[in-house]
């Protein structure tokens, strides 16, 4: 998103941090751009961080949700729909997304494991698509946007009520038994996505670590494979109850040298190749892309070794495909999986973004890494015809606003109380590669980015199968971050 002025950069920014026990150290945004505030290709940046951290995250309030799209003619329906607790709406399922020149080299996502059961989020209000064929058609590109809105066009259209009476879609409710090895020793639960269930299987012994601060929100859990590296991703909301041993489990790894991809599925807004769809009204819904994120394919493949071009993009799913019950309405044809669901998880990445000075066109050199609310891209990510504009969310995690910038910001784009972004910002990592934790905590209410140092133990080797409460709090935390490198963001609430 582009900033036009401080004013804007700074909105809901506040003179002191909240949120001591995530930030302590942390210095608030305000304090660190006064008098330090620049303007560059009309953005503005104050200073260079390696933490930022975002307080008192999320709303209650309602956006509208797709509910019919009609591709011959272009009429797209809308119907309210309610959002609220902690980190809300960033709490529903996620989509991660990568546009070159960037070279993502290992990735892990992590939720609390041993959650008690409950339903998913979304609830009975789920609206499913007519069917979820990956139909054919004549090679289409998508249209490019706006360079400083790469996930939506700013168009105003009119919102049509989805027909009165819809009979109102249930939930089935699977039970699922879960094994991973933490910290060396096996922890095994059972679980289940209904409401009001009590396990009858007791789980094993957990292995001792403190638990985390006590969530004060639903927070999200999956399954994992009997293998000590858990994969596979099967998300729901669940009570306030800790993990077991305090752990959050790993529910999807890449790793680029080896080729080896759990939990994951790679996808691109490229339909009509290989997979997917495209419509002269919606243009291309998702598909597979192939493993030089330059073409759409026809089934699943997993990103290469190699640099995702610039102006391109992939976009990163669990591995669990959507149903009539699991995403709400998705596009007809479009090949959809589930999101990244709660309001607790945590992404490692490992990128570089290295210049591309042979790129042409209106995002040439500008790479990004941002996320979605996965109802964007199941609809049309590309045009009106989705919940953006109204306040479902994305936020922008590590992006360039202009070509060839070195400068990388952080933006949350929703409702009143989770909007605006820090002005200052990351150092591009162009000559090597870097390790940023993104870090979801309901329990403080806060949303952390930070480039990793080495001193959270995770510098180098292979993200981890698991990782302890602890560690999440060092993630969050900004002890080890030099004096004025780490910002305190505050959102502010009407």
């Amino acid at each position: 998103m582009k900033i036009d002025n401080v004013g804007l950069a700074l909105l809901a920014s506040a003179a002191s941090a909240t949120g001591a026990a995530v930030a302590s150290r942390a210095v608030a945004s305000q304090q660190l751009c006064q008098g330090k505030s620049f303007e560059e290709n009309g953005n503005f940046y104050c200073k260079a961080v390696q933490h930022i951290v975002y307080n008192d995250v999320g709303a209650a309030g309602e956006y509208k949700q797709v509910t019919y799209m009609d591709q011959s003619t272009g009429d797209c329906r809308f119907e309210s729909k309610q959002f609220s607790g902690p980190l809300a709406p960033f709490n529903e399922p996620m989509s991660l997304h990568f546009r070159g020149p960037l070279q993502l080299k290992q990735m892990a996502v992590y939720i609390p494991g041993g959650q008690e059961p409950g339903k998913r989020d979304g609830g009975a209000e789920e609206i499913k698509s007519e069917h979820h064929g990956h139909a054919r058609s004549h090679h289409h590109l998508h249209q490019r946007q706006n360079p400083h809105h790469h996930h939506h066009q700013h168009q105003q259209f009119h919102q049509k009520k989805h027909d009165a009476g819809k009979e109102v879609e249930k939930r089935k409710c699977p039970e699922e038994w879960v094994t991973a090895v933490i910290d060396g020793k096996t922890v095994s639960w059972l679980n289940d996505w209904c409401p009001g269930y009590t396990p009858t299987v007791a789980p094993t012994a957990a292995p001792s670590a403190s638990a985390p601060p006590k969530s004060v929100a639903a927070t999200t859990t999956a399954p994992a494979s009997n293998a000590a590296a858990p994969s596979g991703s099967s998300f729901g909301k669940a009570g306030p109850k800790g993990p077991i041993g305090g752990a959050f489990v790993r529910t999807g790894y890449y790793d680029a040298a080896s080729q080896k991809a759990e939990g994951l599925t790679f996808l691109g807004n490229l339909g009509g190749q290989g997979s997917g769809k495209w419509t002269p009204k919606f243009g291309n819904t998702l598909s597979y892309i192939n493993s030089q994120a330059m073409e759409g394919a026809a089934k699943p493949e997993v990103l290469a070794d190699t640099t995702i071009p610039s102006s391109h993009e992939v976009i990163v799913m669990t591995d669990k495909k959507c149903d009539s019950e699991s995403c709400g309405y998705v596009q007809d044809g479009a090949v959809a999986y589930q999101g990244f669901a709660g309001a607790d998880k945590t992404f490692l990445l490992e990128f570089t973004m290295p210049h591309d000075h042979s790129g042409s066109g209106p995002e040439a050199d500008m790479p990004a890494i941002w996320m979605l609310n996965a109802r964007i891209p199941y609809t049309s990510q590309y045009s009106a015809c989705s919940c953006w504009t109204t306040g479902c969310g994305e936020f922008d995690v590590f992006e360039t606003l202009s070509p060839g910038s070195t400068k990388a910001k952080s933006t949350f784009h929703g409702p009143p109380g989770v909007l605006g972004g820090d002005s200052n910002y990351f150092d591009r990592p162009v000559g090597g590669a870097i390790r940023v934790a993104v870090v979801y905590d309901s329990a403080s209410l806060s949303v952390s980015v930070k480039v990793l140092d080495g001193s959270e133990g995770m510098g180098d080797g292979t993200f981890p199968a698991a990782i302890s409460a602890e560690d999440i709090q060092a993630l969050l935390s900004d002890s080890a971050v030099p004096a004025g490198r780490s910002s305190s963001f505050r959102m502010a609430h009407p």
